[in-house]
């Protein structure tokens, strides 16, 4: 597997390619088979699916800053992670094993001491994402259906949680009521499913 990420400058026509390189962080910030990535305050997160773990790095208006990176391996806690995802105070990891990890945020970044490994019984099945809009979590699930579930404020509340029908293996939400959906290499417009009471 290739242990990097590639990084690219955005321009007013988007992604520049010929700004792309490809960057493998080493040592204590060495990727394993890396799935997702996320951006939460100064820091970028890339989710190692190869060995439990995640890789936290600082970011500024260069980029991600490869030399900060450090990983940090959680067996037992991050199980084969595939994304995560945050909100306020709370990280979210999708991991395949059919559980989500949910951790605390500071701004120094996540509390590792914090995370704890979850089950929602039989409605996640082999995540492959995790996406949060307003008060909701959004777990794309490998049976061809969406986990969704309500964020209080302690953090992810499990009886809530229902699946949705909607077949994707990633969910990303706009600001206009939309949310974007790919699956089987296509892409769906679809009304935005939240607007809705909060338990």
């Amino acid at each position: 597997a290739d242990n990097n990420y590639t990084q690219c400058t955005t321009g007013l026509s988007g992604i520049e390619s010929g700004t792309c390189t490809h960057i493998e962080p080493s040592g204590i910030g060495a990727l394993n088979t890396p799935f997702g990535i996320a951006f939460n305050g100064k820091y970028a997160y890339i989710v190692n699916n190869g060995n439990a773990s995640y890789t936290q790095c600082d970011v500024d208006v260069n980029g991600i800053e490869s030399a900060t990176c450090v990983t940090k391996v959680m067996p037992g806690i991050l199980i084969n992670p595939n994304q995560v995802a945050f909100s306020g105070k709370d990280a979210l990891f999708a991991n395949y094993n059919s559980t989500y990890t949910q951790c605390l945020v500071s701004e120094s970044g996540i509390i590792s001491s914090s995370c704890t490994n979850n089950a929602i019984q039989d409605l996640l099945y082999r995540p492959l994402s995790v996406s949060i809009n307003e008060s909701y979590a959004y777990f794309s699930n490998s049976s061809q259906s969406t986990t969704k579930c309500y964020l209080d404020e302690s953090g992810l509340d499990s009886n809530t949680c229902q699946r949705i029908s909607i077949n994707s293996t990633d969910l990303a939400f706009n600001n206009q009521g939309y949310v974007l959906t790919v699956n089987n290499n296509s892409n769906i417009n679809l009304p935005n499913p939240i607007k809705e009471p909060q338990p």
